[in-house]
């Protein structure tokens, strides 16, 4: 049975590919109901994370992403959760726009 306490943006991207189809869909499903959420508070709780691997690591958050994309850095757990703090961002910023349309 898949852990859908456990949190998504904890996942890398090679942690999913490696779950069992069930785990997988939870985890994802866990995923896509974080980024549903009002953004009450959230878009500052995420942007102080994402501030935090920038300075831990020495980079902004989209250099590092293109560094990752383009093979110029391994795609270590810690860069996995900051890309995945990204997308959660990225989506909560357009769910949140399109809603205030």
């Amino acid at each position: 049975m898949a852990n859908t306490n456990a949190s998504a943006r904890a996942v890398s991207l090679s942690k999913l590919a490696a779950m069992g189809v069930d785990e997988r869909t939870a985890t994802l499903r866990a995923l896509v109901r974080e980024t549903a959420k009002p953004p009450n508070g959230e878009l500052t709780e995420l942007d102080a994370k994402i501030r935090s691997y920038e300075t831990r690591l020495g980079a902004d958050a989209e250099t590092l992403r293109r560094d990752v994309t383009e093979g110029r850095r391994s795609e270590t757990a810690e860069l996995c959760d900051l890309l995945m703090l990204m997308s959660i961002r990225n989506r909560l910023l357009a769910s949140h726009t399109a809603r205030s349309r």
